[in-house]
């Protein structure tokens, strides 16, 4: 049995509390809890550049710590090579966060086939790297068309979930 787990997110760069709190305790805090409480790496804010507004938002200050949730639009919006943060990250990633982005600063939670990030060739290789954990679709409205009503999000839905285990080779059958 997996134990349970809770998405948590970084600290922002004035919660200095949670940030001490957090470095210092929730590795051990999961473990004597039997939770994992995984931290998601967080984006990055753009107003005339882009500013890193939380704490341990970079590979190595994430790699601390030992439950980690990979969110591959926030990697994109900080220009991080996804494939590079997988590498340094990938035995502590317990939940993905997949979603596209097209590269112009803002978190798009994208279709998983829309957008510029290769995640067919990446799903490919979290596949080959042996990851059995979740991986979650994490999408906008404006990406699943939901103002084209019902059948269009089904749609949207559908073709995702298919091109995700397509490039993970997962047959339902």
């Amino acid at each position: 049995m997996r134990s349970q787990i809770v998405v948590i997110h970084l600290p922002y760069i004035w919660q200095v509390k949670y940030a001490d709190w957090l470095y210092r305790n929730i590795n051990s805090f999961s473990r004597a809890e039997n939770i994992e409480v995984a931290v998601e790496n967080a984006i990055l804010v753009k107003f005339w550049k882009r500013w890193n507004l939380s704490y341990f938002n970079n590979l190595g200050e994430l790699s601390h710590f030992e439950n980690l949730v990979f969110d591959t639009s926030h990697f994109a919006i900080s220009r991080t090579n996804l494939f590079n943060a997988w590498d340094c990250l990938k035995g502590k990633v317990r939940h993905i966060h997949l979603s596209n982005n097209f590269l112009k600063g803002f978190d798009d939670h994208a279709l998983p086939f829309k957008g510029r990030l290769p995640l067919d060739s990446f799903l490919q290789r979290v596949a080959a790297d042996g990851y059995d954990r979740d991986i979650v679709l994490e999408l906008s409205p404006n990406s699943l068309e939901a103002k084209w009503g019902r059948s269009t999000i089904i749609y949207n839905l559908q073709a995702s979930m298919e091109f995700c285990r397509s490039h993970l080779k997962i047959d339902l059958n």
